[in-house]
């Protein structure tokens, strides 16, 4: 809603971000690992503000996310983990 964070890759197609403007949330862009052109874990983390209320996650170019270090992350703050596979 209004207010709410929600942070998306950096490099995605459009509707990683227009979702989020959809229900009138801000989309936080979170910068990719060079090595598998997905969201850098470590970003996402340094992204999450009181504000943040889901991280999502876009598998690119055959190429997987670090999951395992995102639910960490994600766990670590109490955020839903939204995963689109689309792009893989």
């Amino acid at each position: 809603g209004a207010g709410d964070e929600v942070i998306v890759p950096g490099l995605s197609w459009v509707a990683s971000a227009s979702t989020v403007l959809g229900v009138n949330a801000v989309p936080v862009f979170a910068d990719i690992d060079p090595d598998t052109w997905c969201v850098d874990p470590a970003a996402v983390e340094a992204a999450i503000t009181p504000a943040t209320r889901a991280i999502v996650v876009v598998h690119l170019y055959a190429a997987v996310a670090d999951m395992d270090a995102l639910r960490a992350v994600a766990d670590r703050h109490g955020l839903p983990l939204i995963e689109d596979c689309a792009q893989a």
